[in-house]
C-alpha cells in the first residue's frame, strides 16, 4: 500500500483550500519543500489522522473562521481515503511518523521525560503486536468500565428491593425454592413465638380433666341385691302400716322411731309394746343388717349425686373453657397442627340423663330393698352413652398430654433460641421470594451477563499483560542497543543503559539512564528539580532531537514487516549540526531502502537537494507547500534543481551555515547576504508590488504607507524589524554607503544576531 496523491484538502489549518494541480503523485521517495507556518506541520498531522482514524488531529487544526468541517481526500494505491464528518472511508495503519507530535508524545516535552513518555516509549518501543496488545488492554479498560457502570446501575435498581443488609451479589446468588411460601410461614412462626419468649415462658399448659367414674357398676350391683334373713311378712306388714297411716317418709320416720322404744313402752303412749306383733315385725324389718342395706343404697345415692352433681360438671366446663382460652395462644404460635376439643353439652345431656336413670333405680331399690330392681333399656342406653362421653373425655385428656409435650417442647427451644439469628434467616428467605419476582429476576440475569462479561475481560486482560511483559522483557534490551549503535553513528557523546520495563499502575513502561563520560545519569524528575544532573540539564536541543530521532529509527529496525511501511520524516534536522544533518541524509536513504515509501517534509531545501542527490530520480517526486492567496497554501510540483541553485537559497544556506557553524572566515560577505535575502523573499510574496529598481528601502517605505485592504499592510507589524535589519545591512553595500561599505566595523556577535533575526523574519 503507498499513498499516490493528495487530492484535496479544505479547511485544515493553513490547507483551508488545498487542491494540487498538475503532476503531484507521490512516488517511493517524496520530498516536500515548506517555508515554516506554511502547512508541511498540518499534512504530517493529517497523515497521523489517516494512519490512526482519530478526528482529533485533523478537528483541532480547523481553519480559524471557517464554519464548514474539514473534510481530506487521499489516493491510495487501492481507492481513496476519505474524511468527512469527523470519519474516514479508510486507514493507513503502515504509517509510521517521525515529528513534533511523536517527540511530545513518547520522548520528551520542553525539556522533561514525563511518565506518560515513557509508557507510551515503551509501547512504540515493543512494536506493532506491542501496539495491538496495548490497544487492546487499553479498549478492555474501557469496556471493563463501562460493565462496572452498567453493574452499578442494576445493583442499585436490585438494591432497592433486597430486604435487610444482604449484599447485591449475596441476593442474585440465592438459589430458587419452590417451597418457599411454606419456609417463610414456618420461619414466621418461630420468629413469632421467639418475640413471646417471655410470655411462653409463663403461659401455662393446659390442664386434664377429672378422670370420670362409671357409677353404673355399683349401682347395678345394689340393684340386684338382697337380705335373705329379713322376714317377708315383716316387711310386708311394714309396708301395710307405712301406706295406711304414713307417707313416703314413714318408713324413715318407723326405723327412726324404734330406737326410743325403752323398757318396752312405747314412746307415744308409754303402753307396753312386749308381744305385739306389729312392734316385732318393725324390729325384724329394721335390724341392724337390714339397716345397714338401706344405708348402703343411701350412701349410693349420695355418690352418684356427688359424681353427677352440677358441681361436679362446673369443674369440667371451667377446664374445657380455660384450655380452650390457652389454646388460642399456643394454637396461634402453630406448635401442634390442632388442638383438643369437646362438646360440654353432650356430656353434660350424658351425665343428666345418667343421674335420672340411676336415681330412679334407686329410689325403686330403696322402697323395696330386698328385691331385686332390674335396670331398664333407657338406663343401659343412658349408660352406654355416658361411657362413650367418658371415653372423649379420655381422648380429650390424651390429646391434651401430647399438646402439652410440645408446649413444653416449645418452652425450652424458645429458651435456648435466638431471636435476630432466626429474623436474618426469616430476612432471607424472604429475599428469596423477593428475588425471583419476574421483574427482579430479569434484572439479576443481566448483572450475571454483565458480570460474567466482566470476568472475561479481565481474564483476557490478564493474558494480554503477561503477554506485553513477556515482549517488554524480550525486546527492550535489544532496542537499547540499537539505538546506542545509532547515536555511534550520529557521533553523540552520550549513551542511554539500564532500560528496563515496568508494569505499575497496570501499564506498560519503561526507564532508561543516560550515560555520559562513563556516568549514569537519571531522567530526573519534571515536578522536583533538586539540581542534579539529568535529562533536563545535560543534554543540548540537537542531542534530545538525536536521541528521539534514534528511538524512532532503531523500532523501524527491529520491525519485522518493515518492507511495508509507509514513513514520513517532518523536519527531522531541526537543531541539529551539519556532521548530524549528513547522517540523518544517510539514515532516511538507509530507510527508503527497507520500507514500501518514504516522504521527507523539510523548510531546509539543501537539506532536501542532497538527498534528492543521493536518490533514484525515476522513483523520487519533488513537491513544495506554497502560499496561494492571502493565508492560504496549497501543494505544487517544485523543481529542486532550480530553486537549490538560485542566489536566493545559496544566500540562505550561507546563513545557516554560518549560524550553525560559527564560521569566520568572511563576515563582510556573509553579512551583504541578508538584504538580497530579505528583497527576494519579499518579492516572491508580493510579486506584484515592487519594481525591479526597488530595493529593501523601498520596500519599506511601501508597506508604511499601505492602505488596509493591501497586502503589505499584513507587515506593518515588522516594520521595525525590517528598518533594523535595513539599517545593519546597508552599511557594507556599495550603492548605500559607497567608499564606505569595505571599511565599515563588522563583528561577529552583531552579524550572528541579525542572520537569526533575517531568518526568523523569512519564516513568517
Amino acid at each position: 500500500m503507498m499513498i499516490k496523491k493528495i487530492i484535496k484538502v479544505r479547511n485544515v489549518g493553513r490547507l483551508a483550500d488545498c487542491i494540487p494541480a498538475g503532476d503531484v503523485e507521490l512516488r517511493k521517495l517524496t520530498l516536500i519543500y515548506s517555508e515554516n507556518a506554511r502547512g508541511k506541520t498540518t499534512l504530517s498531522a493529517i497523515l497521523r489522522s489517516l494512519k490512526t482514524g482519530e478526528s482529533k488531529w485533523i478537528e483541532e487544526r480547523h481553519t480559524l473562521g471557517q464554519t464548514e468541517p474539514p473534510e481530506v481526500h487521499i489516493r491510495l494505491a487501492v481507492g481513496n481515503a476519505t474524511y468527512k464528518n469527523g470519519t474516514w472511508s479508510a486507514t493507513l495503519p503502515q504509517l509510521a511518523i517521525f515529528d513534533s507530535d511523536f517527540i511530545e508524545n513518547n520522548v520528551y516535552s520542553g525539556r522533561h521525560v514525563y511518565h506518560e513518555h515513557k509508557k507510551n516509549l515503551c509501547t512504540f518501543a515493543i512494536g506493532e503486536r506491542g501496539v495491538q496488545i496495548a490497544r487492546r488492554i487499553e479498549a478492555i479498560d474501557r469496556e471493563s468500565r463501562e460493565k462496572r457502570k452498567e453493574r452499578r446501575r442494576l445493583e442499585e435498581q436490585i438494591k432497592g428491593r433486597i430486604l435487610g443488609d444482604m449484599r447485591a451479589d449475596t441476593f442474585i446468588d440465592l438459589s430458587a425454592d419452590s417451597q418457599i411460601e411454606r419456609k417463610i410461614a414456618a420461619q414466621k412462626q418461630k420468629v413469632a413465638r421467639l418475640e413471646k419468649a417471655s410470655e411462653i415462658s409463663s403461659k401455662p399448659a393446659l390442664s386434664e380433666l377429672p378422670a370420670p367414674q362409671d357409677p353404673t357398676g355399683p349401682t347395678e350391683e345394689l340393684l340386684h341385691k338382697t337380705l335373705e334373713d329379713v322376714a317377708k311378712d315383716a316387711e310386708q306388714r311394714v309396708k301395710q302400716q307405712v301406706q295406711h297411716c304414713m307417707d313416703r317418709d314413714g318408713e324413715a320416720w318407723l326405723s327412726k322411731g324404734l330406737h326410743y322404744v325403752k323398757d318396752e313402752a312405747c314412746p307415744f303412749c308409754g303402753q307396753s309394746v312386749k308381744g305385739n306383733e306389729l312392734v316385732s315385725a318393725y324390729r325384724d324389718y329394721f335390724r341392724e343388717s337390714y339397716q345397714d342395706f338401706k344405708e348402703e343404697i343411701e350412701r349410693a345415692q349420695k355418690t352418684l349425686s356427688e359424681q353427677l352433681s352440677e358441681f361436679a360438671l362446673r369443674e369440667i366446663r371451667k377446664t374445657v373453657q380455660s384450655n380452650k382460652e390457652l389454646a388460642r395462644f399456643w394454637g396461634g404460635l402453630k406448635i401442634a397442627p390442632y388442638f383438643p376439643t369437646l362438646d360440654f353439652e353432650g356430656i353434660q345431656e350424658a351425665c343428666d340423663e345418667l343421674g335420672r336413670q340411676v336415681r330412679a333405680h334407686l329410689s325403686r331399690k330403696a322402697q323395696t330393698p330386698l328385691e331385686v330392681v332390674e335396670v331398664t333399656e333407657a338406663f343401659t342406653n343412658a349408660k352406654a352413652e355416658y361411657r362413650r362421653v367418658c371415653g372423649l373425655i379420655g381422648d380429650y385428656n390424651g390429646h391434651v398430654r401430647k399438646v402439652n409435650g410440645l408446649i413444653q417442647a416449645e418452652k425450652q427451644r424458645t429458651a435456648s433460641g435466638n431471636l435476630a439469628e432466626e429474623k436474618k434467616r426469616l430476612t432471607r428467605l424472604e429475599n428469596i421470594k423477593v428475588r425471583y419476582d419476574p421483574h427482579l429476576d430479569t434484572l439479576c440475569i443481566n448483572y450475571r451477563r454483565v458480570m460474567a462479561g466482566w470476568k472475561l475481560l479481565q481474564s483476557e486482560k490478564h493474558l494480554k499483560e503477561e503477554e506485553l511483559r513477556g515482549l517488554t522483557r524480550n525486546m527492550l534490551p535489544d532496542y537499547e542497543g540499537e539505538i546506542n549503535a545509532l547515536l555511534d553513528r550520529f557521533g553523540a557523546d552520550f549513551r542511554i543503559c539500564q532500560m528496563q520495563g515496568s508494569y505499575a499502575g497496570g501499564r506498560a513502561s519503561s526507564n532508561y539512564c543516560l550515560e555520559i563520560n562513563g556516568e549514569s545519569i537519571e531522567l530526573g524528575d519534571p515536578d522536583n528539580w533538586d539540581g542534579t544532573p539529568s535529562f533536563r540539564n545535560t543534554l543540548s536541543a540537537g542531542d534530545k532531537g538525536t536521541l528521539a530521532f534514534a528511538f524512532f529509527l532503531a523500532r523501524l529496525e527491529k520491525e519485522p514487516d518493515a518492507a511495508g511501511k509507509i514513513v514520513v520524516f517532518d523536519d527531522p534536522i531541526c537543531s541539529l549540526d551539519r556532521q548530524r544533518k549528513a547522517q540523518t541524509r544517510c539514515e532516511v536513504l538507509r530507510v527508503l531502502s527497507r520500507v514500501n515509501q518514504v516522504v521527507v517534509m523539510s523548510h531546509d531545501p539543501y537539506f532536501l537537494q542532497q538527498i534528492w542527490g543521493e536518490s533514484d530520480k525515476s522513483r523520487t517526486k519533488t513537491l513544495w507547500i506554497f502560499r496561494e492567496g492571502v493565508n492560504n497554501s496549497n501543494l505544487g510540483l517544485w523543481n529542486i534543481e532550480q530553486a537549490t541553485q538560485s542566489d536566493y537559497f545559496q544566500d540562505y544556506f550561507a546563513l545557516s551555515e554560518y549560524l550553525e557553524t560559527g564560521t569566520q572566515d568572511d563576515l563582510r560577505s556573509t553579512a551583504r547576504r541578508i538584504r538580497p535575502l530579505l528583497e527576494v523573499n519579499l518579492r516572491m510574496r508580493f510579486p506584484d508590488k515592487f519594481k525591479a529598481n526597488e530595493w529593501l528601502g523601498d520596500f519599506i517605505k511601501k508597506i508604511r504607507g499601505a492602505h488596509p485592504d493591501d497586502k503589505l499592510a499584513g507587515w506593518k507589524e515588522h516594520l521595525r524589524e525590517l528598518e533594523d535589519i535595513n539599517t545593519f545591512s546597508k552599511k557594507y553595500h556599495h550603492d548605500t554607503n559607497p567608499g564606505q561599505a569595505e571599511k565599515a566595523l563588522i563583528d561577529d556577535s552583531s552579524l550572528r544576531a541579525f542572520a537569526r533575526r533575517t531568518l526568523d523574519l523569512i519564516s513568517v
